[in-house]
């Protein structure tokens, strides 16, 4: 914690340079906002939150933390304002699930405080929802990893079995069945059949 509060402070000191001489870079002003916000220096951020939604305004991701600030600020209208553009901003969820689904969960606190009960419900009732998705597909996820690994197990102990049976075969036996001993002629070592026996005989004289 030690070390990550130093790298912290590093970081900000880094950034404010950087925004001292260019006061327009999307990410300096993203970032720092980031620390301020976790240092719970709501205040700072705001500006620098607002500026980055500014400077990317179709990038979701400075309006959800823009929300955030204003939200632990008690600045709720203004929050909601921001949940609500962070969430137009990502209509399919392909940006971050994850902040979608906070957005909408924070969003419905957010309308129940301010007496908008009716859609304070309806956003609590899609951040569930979308939570509960989540679940399912990361548990789906999770069974395909293990199926695989699992049918990946199994096809090498047959693989390995496979030759550990080819190798007990040709252990200190002869390569060649008996029942090719000769070509076209089937023949078993106690066969009675004396034409078979000829043909044996024959083959073995041109050998």
């Amino acid at each position: 914690l030690k070390d990550g509060t130093t790298r912290l402070g590093d970081a900000t000191k880094e950034l404010k340079l950087e925004l001292a001489a260019h006061p327009d870079e999307f990410l300096a002003n993203f970032y720092l906002g980031v620390i301020h916000m976790t240092e719970g220096k709501w205040q700072s951020a705001v500006p620098l939150m607002g500026k980055a939604s500014q400077l990317q305004p179709k990038n979701p991701d400075p309006h959800f933390f823009l929300g955030q600030a204003y939200q632990s600020l008690g600045k709720y209208r203004q929050a909601i304002e921001a949940l609500r553009k962070s969430i137009a901003l990502n209509p399919r969820f392909e940006h971050n699930d994850y902040q979608v689904t906070n957005a909408h969960f924070r969003l419905g606190q957010l309308l129940l405080k301010e007496g908008f009960t009716a859609e304070g419900e309806k956003e609590l009732q899609t951040a569930a929802e979308l939570k509960s998705k989540a679940f399912k597909r990361d548990s789906e996820k999770l069974d395909a990893y293990l199926n695989a690994g699992n049918n990946a197990v199994e096809n090498t102990a047959n693989a390995v079995k496979n030759v550990s049976n080819v190798i007990n075969s040709l252990d200190g036996k002869d390569q060649t069945p008996s029942s090719l001993l000769a070509p076209g002629i089937v023949a078993g070592p106690e066969s009675p059949n004396a034409r078979t026996r000829e043909a044996l005989a024959a083959e073995a004289a041109f050998l």
